[in-house]
């Protein structure tokens, strides 16, 4: 009740703006219908699924005035499995309708040098390498962020100031028809405050520095402080972009040094209208001998920067989250192709090393993760509709036990319609 009344409050406070004549109401519907296959073996066949999720939602965004708007938005997503997880038996499953997004924003305050948006929002920084889902636990049902953000403007700068708290279940807004055991959106419950600049020192460089702190309350609490800087050349013929970062983590009475970090080179029209990429990523592994962990903290990037549901399921039995990016170096090589205006196709290959061994029957005693091949094709009937088929295939090496672990393959297909 104290959650209904508290949105009732924040929607009454804006009944002084919407009474201007130039409030314009714009209402939005999203429906998200994919088909996901995932087949792994052995110990870790209890992953293995096949089911249809169909992600529903509508919004309406308040534009009150030139100044003020407000944005809510409500989302359902229904599943209907062929083959659920092991030890799951529900052939229908209809989740919870839930607040997706409720923020009030009001721009160019001041003398157009402060704009602030308050309430749940998405957030995404630097590729989506540290901030990108607030809400690791669902999937990609939701990526939100409860967050108060407040963006400061110069002639040659921005600095984002944000503030976020998140939660291991949905608690500050009401859930309607919800699940019984409730959704789980996080580890714990965390805190964040997030300093991030934003600035073209030219037409071709742009950079992004930020600092993060972060604390996470999973069964013993830790602090994270990260500090780093996303950049961005483009050259007539290339285009370099790259992050470096380093993180200091403290826990109980322990401390240690993490360090993460990528860089990728963009070549525009190979032989086509084409692309060719060359990456290479380091995200740093916890060493075995030491009390401190060592191991990279992706924070709220989990599942985004790298675009792999298969390799981050793969990381469920070794950092209990999936997509918890740590102990990794990937090499990698991507071609897309437009062959039409609508119709585009891309492929790359990863090769993948482990930093760190990982103890426990599942794991093997070298530091080869394996080789990830992803290839998907995509098409825009129209601006409303899209469409993908997108598969990955791993093939384990000698980090892992192989009578564990020998392959593994996912497949996607999706229709997205937006109005």
């Amino acid at each position: 009740m104290k959650k209904i009344l508290f949105i009732l409050l924040l929607c009454l406070s804006y009944v002084p703006f919407a009474n201007a004549n130039t409030a314009v109401f714009t209402p939005d519907l999203n429906i998200r219908i994919r088909h996901v296959i995932l087949d792994m073996q052995d110990n870790y066949d209890k992953f293995n699924s096949n089911y249809i999720r169909i992600r529903t939602s509508l919004g309406l965004n308040t534009q009150l005035n030139e100044t003020y708007s407000a944005y809510i938005k409500l989302l359902n997503e229904n599943r209907v499995f062929f083959y659920n997880t092991k030890n799951a038996d529900d052939d229908y499953k209809i989740n919870e309708f839930i607040f997706e997004s409720l923020y009030f924003e009001a721009q160019n305050l001041f003398d157009n040098s402060l704009t602030l948006r308050i309430g749940r929002q998405n957030l995404n920084y630097g590729e989506n390498f540290l901030v990108s889902d607030g809400t690791p636990g669902d999937g990609s049902r939701t990526i939100y962020f409860n967050a108060a953000k407040f963006s400061f403007k110069a002639k040659d700068f921005t600095v984002d100031l944000i503030g976020h708290l998140g939660t291991e279940y949905d608690q500050y807004l009401p859930v309607f028809n919800q699940n019984d055991p409730k959704t789980r959106l996080n580890l714990q419950n965390e805190k964040a405050v997030m300093l991030f600049g934003k600035s073209n020192l030219s037409e071709r460089l742009y950079i992004e520095p930020y600092y993060i702190f972060k604390s996470e309350n999973n069964k013993i609490y830790e602090q994270l402080n990260t500090f780093g800087s996303y950049v961005k050349y483009n050259s007539d013929t290339l285009t370099v972009r790259g992050q470096l970062a380093s993180q200091i983590r403290e826990k109980q009475s322990n401390s240690a040094n993490a360090f993460a970090g990528y860089a990728f080179i963009d070549k525009q029209k190979i032989l086509f209208n084409d692309k060719i990429t060359f990456g290479y990523i380091y995200l740093s592994g916890d060493k075995q001998n030491t009390s401190g962990n060592e191991g990279w903290n992706d924070l709220f990037g989990r599942g985004m920067f790298i675009n792999s549901d298969l390799l981050g399921t793969l990381y469920i039995p070794e950092t209990g989250d999936f997509g918890y990016w740590t102990n990794l170096q990937m090499y990698n090589i991507e071609y897309k192709l437009d062959l039409t205006s609508k119709f585009c196709l891309s492929a790359s290959y990863n090769l993948l090393y482990a930093n760190e061994n990982v103890a426990g029957s599942l794991f093997g005693t070298g530091k080869t993760r394996g080789h990830l091949t992803l290839a998907g094709l995509f098409y825009q009937f129209n601006k409303n509709t899209k469409a993908l088929i997108y598969a990955e295939y791993f093939k384990a090496g000698d980090f892992y036990n192989t009578n564990q672990l020998d392959n593994a393959t996912f497949v996607k297909t999706e229709i997205t319609m937006k109005f």
